[in-house]
């Protein structure tokens, strides 16, 4: 019985002093800060200017949003009641829609806001992000081919830039 006693005093112990739970998620910071966006700016040649009128589309988007996410979370919240209460299924469902209506509202501003960052851009700079955005188009592919074993991986980390070019840093005989 004193085993037992020292044993769930010792677990209370150890639950109370941990500070944070687990599955609670870091904090964002937002927008993110510069140093965030050190190889785009790098491969682009984006000034100091550019990269802070970027951010602040960002953030503009964010706060646009934002009313929308706490739609969208209430009416998760409220299906989650209804579910504990019981089976309200029409209820349920126009929820269930009108979260599915209030998704499409978040992704559809989007569009403006890339026409704004793309405004901030030199010609050349579009022109160099064009090829950035093939690059990307093609990594789906490269990562099957990688686990298909047609291709060597990445060293771990973040690739480097290098003359304007997306490399991966050389690996390590």
């Amino acid at each position: 019985m004193k085993k037992l006693l020292v044993i769930l005093m010792g677990s209370a112990a150890f639950l109370t002093a941990q500070s944070q739970p687990v599955d609670v998620p870091a904090p964002m910071i937002f927008p993110p800060p510069v140093s965030s966006f050190s190889d785009v700016k790098a491969y682009l040649g984006l000034s100091d200017s550019q990269i802070e009128q970027l951010r602040q589309i960002l953030s503009d988007r964010d706060k646009a949003t934002q009313s929308t996410f706490n739609q969208i979370r209430q009416k998760q919240l409220q299906i989650q009641t209804l579910l504990e209460r019981g089976n309200d299924a029409v209820q349920i469902g126009q929820l269930t829609i009108d979260i599915h209506d209030l998704n499409k509202q978040v992704s559809a501003p989007d569009d403006q806001y890339r026409q704004r960052a793309l405004a901030v851009l030199t010609l050349e700079q579009k022109t160099k992000l064009t090829q950035l955005d093939q690059v990307v188009k093609q990594m789906p592919a490269g990562n099957q081919a990688i686990q298909l074993l047609l291709l060597v991986p990445p060293p771990p980390g973040p690739p480097t830039l290098l003359s304007g070019q997306i490399i991966a840093e050389p690996a390590a005989p």
